[in-house]
């Protein structure tokens, strides 16, 4: 998929197989690996003035350090994918910024910050005419 994503020379193709390749090495327990593969899709991202895309890879990089156990660290990530994804208006992104943020707050055991992350999560995902994301 990277390959085929790179000879098209589309950015947001290329963006997006980083942030997929990450995603199933993170599956797949290699986080390190992972790691690295979201730090070049952030990079990728800024390089191109692509703030959604940025979003993405911050959220990409909280999930990979939560799955390392640094859930602290990965705080500051979420909080960076909010911070975009509201700059962009984009609803689907603060909810899913926001489960990222409820999800470290549980493991670090801060269960009121992560009832109010999850709860802003529901907001927005109420926000948004087609709340599939809801259902779970």
């Amino acid at each position: 998929e990277l390959e085929v994503a790179r000879g098209t020379e589309d950015p947001v193709a290329e963006c997006e197989a980083l942030g997929n390749v990450g995603m199933c090495l993170r599956a797949t327990g290699a986080y390190a690996e992972a790691q690295q593969y979201h730090e070049d899709q952030l990079r990728f991202a800024v390089q191109n003035k692509d703030p959604i895309s940025e979003a993405q890879a911050y959220s990409h990089l909280g999930d990979v350090l939560s799955c390392m156990g640094r859930h602290q660290r990965a705080l500051g990530h979420y909080e960076k994918d909010l911070a975009l994804s509201q700059t962009s208006q984009d609803l689907a992104g603060q909810a899913r910024a926001q489960a990222g943020l409820g999800n470290a707050y549980h493991s670090l055991g801060k269960y009121q910050r992560a009832l109010q992350a999850h709860t802003q999560q529901l907001a927005a995902w109420r926000q948004i005419p087609d709340r599939a994301g809801e259902a779970c």
